[in-house]
């Protein structure tokens, strides 16, 4: 299975400018990192290595404070996991559920962060095994939609408010593995995914509507598309880049870029990236501009190059900087500040976890 991790979140300047942000205290991939209300940045779970051959779940997090430009441990998930789905929730805590765990212990176990006292607690477990991301909607609460096996068409609703799941309408077409978009409108939009019933991407996606708690088929892709970078552009449309295309277990590393239209329901192929990417993060900047960073071209080696997404024609171009190191499954988060921090992954000449973090900061 192909990974991906993806930031995605408006940034106040355009980051052109490379500095070292410290290093991790645990080097990890296929972790989450989510920016809290403060500015600082959890990073939560993911792989780290256990010997010369081996990677297992952590239960580790760490925070990193961009005024310091340190890593300090925090506390603790209560169950090792990677893979997970973390989201920050209205009041500033970080709901995390799923991925892969050790021990026996059930990935449906959900737990919160409260960065107050730095601690986790388990509340209720989700009933399904959520097949694509969690969704912060518009009143506060979070969508975990599909699952994985016979339950990949179910979705749940987790209201922080009472720390309690309940079922809402369920995916038309049953899908393990996709991405969703929460649009302008309120309404979440469900791209890619694969089924145990077709080969392939699906290429048909659908919509969330909180209001009837109802999902509706909303536009075909051109190209199915898996494992792929999703953005909810400035004027709120949603861009996909990259990823598999092709059968799910032998996709194709693609260039390939398309643009979802919420108006009017239609995806259109826009210009391509410069390299194929897979494995590789993508953040919206203030001036409607894309920063995607890293990932592979299919060839399993990790890739340092980084390009941008020009809203204004519709184009991508290679930035002259580049990553320190080659990386691939790392976290891009955008700070209060529109710096973007790359955390995590693995990359380099010898194929390693990096410890060393980098953030990327306005030119002026």
């Amino acid at each position: 299975m192909l990974l991906l991790f993806v930031a995605l979140s408006l940034c106040t300047a355009r980051p052109t400018r490379a500095d070292p942000a410290g290093t991790l205290i645990n080097p990890r991939w296929n972790h989450t990192a989510t920016r809290l209300l403060d500015g600082r940045v959890l990073v939560a779970g993911g792989f780290v290595q256990v010997s010369e051959c081996c990677f297992n779940p952590t239960d580790t997090c760490e925070i990193y404070d961009p005024a310091t430009n340190t890593w300090t441990a925090t506390g603790s998930l209560n169950v090792a996991r990677d893979g997970h789905s973390a989201v920050l929730l209205a009041d500033g805590r970080v709901l995390v559920t799923a991925g892969e765990t050790l021990g026996g212990f059930s990935p449906q176990t959900t737990e919160i962060y409260d960065p107050a006292t730095g601690t986790w607690s388990l509340t209720q477990s989700i009933p399904i095994l959520p097949g694509g991301n969690l969704v912060l909607l518009a009143d506060g609460r979070v969508l975990a939609p599909g699952g994985i096996g016979k339950q990949a068409a179910k979705c749940e609703v987790y209201n922080p408010r009472i720390g309690r799941w309940s079922p809402t309408g369920s995916l038309n077409m049953a899908r393990t593995w996709f991405q969703a978009t929460r649009l302008n409108d309120g309404r979440v939009l469900a791209v890619g995914g694969v089924s145990s019933t077709m080969p392939g991407f699906i290429r048909q996606c659908e919509s969330y509507d909180p209001v009837t708690g109802t999902w509706s088929l909303s536009g075909t892709l051109n190209q199915s598309h898996g494992s792929h970078a999703q953005v909810l552009l400035a004027d709120g449309r949603v861009l996909i880049a990259g990823g598999g295309v092709g059968p799910a277990c032998c996709a194709t590393v693609t260039r390939i870029v398309e643009i979802f239209d919420p108006n009017t329901g239609i995806w259109t192929v826009s210009h391509p990236l410069t390299t194929p990417r897979v494995s590789f993060t993508a953040n919206l900047l203030s001036d409607g501009n894309v920063f995607a960073a890293g990932g592979n071209s299919g060839d399993f080696l990790p890739l340092a190059s980084i390009e941008e997404f020009e809203a204004a024609t519709g184009r991508w171009h290679l930035l002259t900087k580049t990553l320190a190191i080659t990386r691939e499954f790392h976290t891009a988060t955008t700070l209060l500040d529109g710096s973007v921090l790359i955390a995590g992954g693995y990359g380099g000449e010898d194929l390693q976890l990096i410890p060393d973090a980098e953030i990327f900061r306005d030119r002026r």
